[in-house]
């Protein structure tokens, strides 16, 4: 501190140090006539009158202050006065009795001396007989100590055992292989201490008592900590301790759920099981970090993180042991969603804590877990109904397409319209079941409710699209066995009956489900509303198509195989005929059209279609020129089909799929017909068959689609043409007289 700061700390003013330099009134250099000159120079006569009235109080003040502080220190001086008198007095009493008193202590010094010096040559002797006698005791205890040993195992003393045998530990060692009783008392205590370890280990791992009975915890520390003494290995001790209480928690578990069998609530039952099993737990592990990972066992051992990487992995199999308890008792049938979810909020605060308590055990995630997997399991369970309704479904229509019986076809659409209301109304029904589980409102839930949305909405769809993917299977598994091989025990038409089911579906199911989605889930925690996936309507529409496309596929190969059959092996291109024969190519097209058609009126009818008489088409219809010129005729044939007609999407509908039908006919009749010489008589049969081909077939395909039912009747005849010898046709006035018998007895006169 500088000498300016400290004059102010001690409130000195300038020029403190030096009496003569102070100039204040108060001060020693004050200059009186020079105050009173500067008074009248600067004051008024009004303000000089106020100074001296308090010039002359202050004066008193002081005057005052100086009489009471004379007689305050007088009565203080007169009182240290006595103070001193009387010290003065009794000091002089005592003198002669502290003299006296410093003699007497030079007489015990000189008596100690004295008493030392006659006493030194028997203490050196006393010290060298208590060194023998401590030896003697030592020995004694060495030689007394197998049967103290031996008493203290007996009575069950472990500990005293235990301290003896290590207080004797290093004189054993030390002079075992000098001295030979010494030796043989080390032999006896070594095996002695062998059996006990035993004994102590037996206990430890099987936990029981010599009656079967449960041994007490504190048996068990006692046990662990004696072996601890006795240097056995701590990571092969973690190990026993924990498999002993593996055991011995299993065993709590297997009695606790028998005294909760009469219990009928899940939050009673599954409390019940918290209360005991998580209370013994929290005791054993507490008991595992006293005896293993305490600071003194730590500094001992040096293997902490084995002892907790051991106490984690015990930690994680006993409450896993746990939460399989819980879920089998979570998965009961009947227990109602209230209760089920207090048991599940209660199962959650009762573990959270341990998360911490047990550090790297996860346990808050394991218990999250296993509340996502109960509350997946109700879900699942909501559904079963639903998944049982989908494979009674496969079965309905499986029976109804194997039934044949006339006048079945409009029961089928009947037989879809009753399943689809049974579907849908059971995810209905589903989905409101499991409101509870995905409330808003309930706090519980707010860590599980999108893993339980999004757990539904799977599912939702995984049912949606069962139906599809079970005859998606089927429909493969017929294409793969072969017509020639009996397909399989389920029918075409069943495709078709499925297809319709997944059209409903696509069309009206996802919306009404959905609907019913956001109203029992409400909304994600974005906000967004809970839908079902936009694509699958898509999906359904696709699994829908690929039916159909099945469906034709099956169908038309049927045709093909028999109009192979017939084109290859049995029809005689060369022999002469005069037209009057059967159109058989003609006729295998025609009536596996008609008989197809039957099928598809029950399946998928079109009530807009209307029939004509060929009668009426007769006209209309165009006949094959021969004479153009063949090349570009299938330049311009063969473009067509690839583009407007083979690449396309076969709708839900009888013509559509007929004509699907019908193009895998007539494309096998082209490809085989190009294997064959041709006559002229053969030229004549195509050109009939075709011809009556023209006039029947318009009643099985849509109007849009009659120049494509043209472009392929051509291509065959393209074919024939092509492959014919000498191609002479028949006129068109020969080729319809030929044709009108004919095509009375295959469709009759109307």
């Amino acid at each position: 501190m500088c000498i300016r700061d400290s004059s102010k700390y001690y409130g000195l003013k300038k020029g403190a140090d030096d009496p003569s330099m102070d100039t204040s009134i108060d001060g020693a250099g004050f200059d009186a006539d020079k105050h009173v000159k500067d008074q009248f120079k600067n004051t008024n006569l009004s303000d000089m009158v106020a100074c001296t009235d308090n010039l002359r109080s202050e004066i008193r003040k002081l005057d005052d202050g100086m009489q009471m502080m004379v007689y305050d220190n007088y009565n203080k001086f007169i009182a240290a006065t006595d103070t001193i008198r009387n010290m003065k007095g009794k000091m002089d009493t005592f003198e002669p009795k502290i003299k006296g008193l410093d003699s007497k202590m030079e007489s015990i010094r000189n008596i100690s001396a004295q008493v030392n010096e006659g006493l030194s040559e028997r203490r050196n002797k006393i010290e060298e007989l208590h060194t023998v006698r401590s030896l003697l005791t030592k020995l004694q205890f060495l030689t007394d100590l197998p049967g103290y040993i031996h008493k203290c195992t007996q009575d069950g003393h472990w500990v005293q055992a235990v301290q003896a045998y290590n207080q004797a530990v290093p004189y054993l060692d030390k002079y075992a292989n000098k001295h030979a009783p010494i030796g043989k008392v080390h032999q006896e205590v070594t095996s002695m201490m062998s059996a006990l370890k035993s004994r102590m280990e037996a206990k430890l791992e099987q936990g029981t008592n010599s009656k079967g009975g449960e041994v007490a915890l504190l048996e068990i520390s006692e046990c662990v900590n004696l072996l601890l003494q006795l240097k056995k290995d701590p990571k092969l001790l973690r190990a026993m301790y924990i498999s002993s209480q593996q055991q011995s928690l299993s065993r709590k578990l297997v009695r606790v759920k028998h005294d909760i069998s009469n219990v009928s609530t899940a939050v009673d039952r599954i409390g019940g099981v918290s209360k005991v099993y998580l209370s013994e737990f929290r005791d054993l592990v507490d008991e595992y970090q006293q005896l293993f990972m305490s600071e003194e066992t730590a500094a001992v051992a040096s293997d902490g993180a084995t002892a907790q990487s051991q106490l984690v992995a015990f930690s994680q199999e006993a409450m896993g042991l746990f939460f399989d308890s819980v879920q089998a008792e979570a998965s009961r049938d009947g227990l109602a969603p209230p209760d089920l979810l207090e048991a599940l909020s209660t199962l959650v605060v009762d573990t959270n804590y341990l998360d911490e308590f047990i550090p790297g055990a996860q346990i808050k995630a394991m218990a999250q877990k296993i509340v996502c997997t109960v509350l997946r399991g109700r879900v699942s369970s909501a559904f079963d109904r639903n998944q049982q309704m989908v494979t009674d479904c496969l079965q309905q229509f499986d029976r109804a397409v194997g039934g044949n019986e006339p006048g079945s076809g409009e029961q089928h659409l009947s037989i879809c319209r009753r399943e689809y209301d049974k579907f849908t109304v059971g995810m209905q029904t589903a989905l409101r079941n499991l409101s509870a589980f995905t409330d808003s409102r309930n706090e519980l839930l707010d860590p599980f409710r999108e893993d339980v949305i999004s757990y539904i909405l799977a599912l939702v769809e995984e049912l949606f699209c069962e139906i599809g993917k079970a005859s998606l299977a089927i429909g493969e598994g017929i294409l793969e066995s072969g017509i020639g091989e009996g397909l399989s025990a389920v029918e075409p038409p069943y495709l078709l009956l499925v297809g319709q089911m997944i059209d409903e579906l696509a069309q009206n199911g996802v919306g009404e489900v959905g609907m019913k989605l956001e109203q029992h889930c409400g909304k994600h925690a974005d906000g967004r509303a809970v839908s079902l996936p936009q694509t699958l309507t898509q999906q359904l529409e696709a699994q829908r198509d690929k039916l159909v496309e099945y469906y034709v596929t099956i169908e038309g190969r049927a045709l093909s195989e028999t109009v192979e059959t017939q084109v290859l092996f049995q029809t005689e291109w060369h022999k002469p005929n005069d037209g009057e024969a059967e159109a058989v190519l003609a006729g295998i097209i025609t009536r596996k059209m008609l008989e197809t058609s039957e099928v598809l009126e029950g399946l998928v009818p079109n009530l807009k279609f209307t029939k004509l008489s060929w009668r009426t088409l007769r006209g209309q219809v165009k006949f094959y020129n021969v004479n153009k010129s063949i090349s570009h005729n299938i330049d311009k044939l063969f473009a067509a089909p690839a583009e407007r007609y083979e690449n396309r999407v076969i709708k839900l509908q009888r013509e559509d799929i007929l004509f699907g039908i019908l193009g895998h006919g007539l494309k096998t009749m082209t490809e085989c017909i190009r294997l064959q010489t041709i006559g002229i008589a053969g030229l004549h049969l195509i050109q009939i068959d075709i011809y009556i081909l023209r006039l029947v077939l318009r009643n099985y395909v849509e109007r849009a689609m009659d120049d494509g039912l043209d472009i392929m009747l051509d291509e065959v005849m393209n074919s024939v043409v092509d492959r014919s010898i000498m191609p002479t046709p028949l006129e068109a006035s020969e080729l319809e007289s030929l044709c009108e018998s004919k095509l009375i007895n295959l469709v009759g006169d109307d």
